[in-house]
């Protein structure tokens, strides 16, 4: 009997090392994202301390060369554009959009790519769905 108490007292201390090693890894893993946007286009728009896009009520949205950092932009083109002329949901921003098919029929939203997704920093979904 003595020995049935002997090692559960052992494996208390063990469940308490890996409980805080999980906890701290959650803690380190789900905090404040990291992300060093490109400077074209520009994160300047501060939200709540993090930086966005002038686009970032129309993230679905690409600039055009006249107006790169317009709040408003145009339907993206079907082919890829200059990084300063992306839309948010872009392959390589934050998202998964390549431009192969039209805009008006791809799926598309901010499930994160190079950029964080929009679970990452607001925990909830932001897609056109």
């Amino acid at each position: 009997m003595q020995r049935l108490v002997q090692s559960s007292t052992r494996a208390r201390p063990r469940a308490v090392k890996w409980g805080a090693v999980a906890g701290l890894w959650l803690l380190v893993g789900c905090g404040t994202p990291e992300f060093f946007p490109p400077a074209d286009p520009p994160h300047d728009v501060s939200k709540d301390g993090h930086m966005h896009a002038v686009r970032l009520e129309d993230p679905f949205s690409c600039g055009t060369a006249d107006a790169p950092n317009a709040k408003r932009g145009v339907t993206c083109p079907t082919t890829r554009p200059v990084d300063a002329l992306l839309s948010c949901d872009a392959s390589g921003c934050h998202g998964s959009f390549d431009f192969s098919e039209p805009a008006a029929t791809a799926v598309r939203d901010l499930v994160g790519s190079e950029g964080p997704s929009c679970y990452t920093c607001h925990g909830a979904k932001w897609g056109n769905d």
